[in-house]
């Protein structure tokens, strides 16, 4: 997705749903003060910008992977190794 956003709004988007679904989006938007098209936009918006369970652990093995590494490298001092697994702690 592009950093810069579009203001253009020229494209139409039509879905089907059920009645109660269209009034709590509706009701929503009311709340947000936004109207139900702009509230919709929003919330896939930021459904854009999560990441997934399976990315997060992806990420989390490459992390895993490069700290085991450190650790693990027979050129890297036990003081060395001692200041990663400290800082490591901070965030587990």
């Amino acid at each position: 997705m592009s950093k810069t956003k579009n203001t253009n709004k020229t494209d139409r988007l039509d879905i089907r749903c059920r009645p109660e679904i269209k009034n709590l989006a509706n009701k929503r938007a009311h709340e947000h003060n936004l109207t139900t098209s702009k509230y919709i936009c929003n919330l896939i918006e930021k459904d854009e910008q999560n990441i997934s369970h399976e990315q997060l652990i992806e990420q989390s093995l490459k992390e895993n992977l490069f700290i085991n590494s450190l650790l693990t490298n027979e050129g890297l001092s036990s003081r060395s190794k001692q200041f990663i697994g400290k800082e490591i702690k901070k965030y587990v």
